[in-house]
């Protein structure tokens, strides 16, 4: 298993747990996001998309400026890949 499989394993039981999670909120958009950026190194663009727009789902948590901020830098990354295409 790679590095980036063994992330998603990881990121996807934080997900898994959202219903129960009542403090620390912004850990599920937060694994979102990085699920997102994983597949966008992976050149995913499809699944970065889902993973970056189910983490603009969530509001009202912690970081969430930061977090918008990555998936923001994610998207011009994938509008920059589709443009090399």
């Amino acid at each position: 298993m790679n590095h980036h499989d063994e992330a998603l394993k990881h990121f996807e039981e934080v997900i898994s747990l959202e219903k129960k999670v009542k403090t620390e909120l912004w850990t599920i958009p937060f694994s979102t996001c990085q699920i997102g950026e994983i597949y966008l190194e992976r050149k995913d663009i499809a699944q970065a998309t889902k993973y970056f727009n189910k983490s603009l789902s969530f509001t009202k948590y912690d970081f969430e400026n930061w977090i918008h901020a990555r998936i923001k830098r994610g998207n011009e990354k994938i509008e920059k890949l589709k443009s090399e295409s």
